[in-house]
């Protein structure tokens, strides 16, 4: 769905929040908000402030899952944002379902199968296509 320049509004609400940390859930949808408006230094900040909390998680069992489950799944938006569908599988279908631990329903979390099978359709490997279907 081309949402157009309604991305650059939701940004301006969502950059505020780029350190938050609160859910894993919320700091992928931040990011597809930084993606979808082209906003870099947004998206920049998120991921490393995401990184840096990986280090030293502390007693939080969302920062905790940012290494193994945050991570790859911001590089995956950013490698699909950028039209490498062949990485974007592959950081996503070995974590698949393992997701829900994110937060978030059934159908805010089924953005990311529709992300993975998205990415195997377009991927240039025919195994990556197989997935799909």
């Amino acid at each position: 769905v081309n949402v157009g320049d309604r991305w650059k509004n939701l940004v301006q609400i969502t950059k505020k929040h780029t350190k938050d940390h609160m859910l894993i859930f919320n700091d992928l949808h931040f990011l597809m908000s930084s993606l979808g408006s082209k906003d870099e230094d947004t998206t920049r900040q998120l991921v490393e402030s995401m990184q840096e909390l990986s280090k030293s998680p502390g007693e939080k069992q969302q920062h905790s899952l940012i290494k193994h489950l945050g991570a790859p799944l911001c590089q995956a938006l950013i490698e699909y944002n950028g039209g490498n569908y062949d990485k974007a599988v592959d950081l996503i279908y070995p974590i698949r379902y393992q997701i829900l631990k994110i937060g978030g329903s059934d159908a805010q979390r089924d953005l990311f199968n529709q992300v993975l099978i998205q990415a195997a359709i377009n991927s240039d490997s025919t195994h990556h296509q197989n997935l799909a279907r």
